[in-house]
């Protein structure tokens, strides 16, 4: 029975060590996209022990479809700045392939991710919406999960490539 659903749905699953490979390949569709790769160009090595740590410290799920990734999101926790007795939780990757976008994928992988954040008694989940990829949308839809605009960031670059 279980195959029959794992044709039919993605499933999350929590990132292993194992994993690195297909892990790193598939975060470089993304990184191609952000306005980050115009600047700074993707390091294997780097994308590689940042991923074990997140494995290792953080929270790091995927959604596996017949053998894909189809999705993922990878998150930091540390102390929260003012208040050290409570931890901050960060998106440092989220990122559902194209064919899976509007599946109910990303919610899955919101919601997996916030159970294990609660587990690990994170205080605050901050979840990011880049610029150039559509952030009027991503920000209705992290509303619909609950969320609030709470800032925006800029950036400038300073150096690089």
């Amino acid at each position: 029975m279980s195959a029959v659903i794992e044709d039919v749905f993605p499933v999350i699953r929590q990132a292993t060590n194992d994993d690195i490979g297909r892990l790193v390949t598939y975060a470089k569709d993304f990184w191609d996209q952000t306005e980050y790769s115009d600047a700074v160009e993707y390091d294997l090595e780097t994308m590689i022990e940042n991923t074990l740590s997140i494995i290792e410290n953080d929270v790091l799920l995927y959604a596996e479809h017949q053998g894909n990734i189809v999705g993922l999101i990878a998150i930091m926790i540390s102390p929260f700045p003012m208040n050290k007795h409570h931890l901050s939780a960060c998106e440092w990757g989220f990122y559902v392939s194209d064919e899976y976008r509007k599946s109910g994928l990303g919610i899955r992988l919101i919601e997996e991710a916030e159970v294990f954040l609660k587990e690990k008694n994170v205080t605050f989940f901050t979840l990011i919406s880049l610029a150039n990829l559509r952030p009027e949308a991503v920000g209705r839809f992290y509303e619909k999960l609950g969320y609030k605009l709470t800032e925006s960031d800029y950036m400038k670059v300073l150096g690089g490539k």
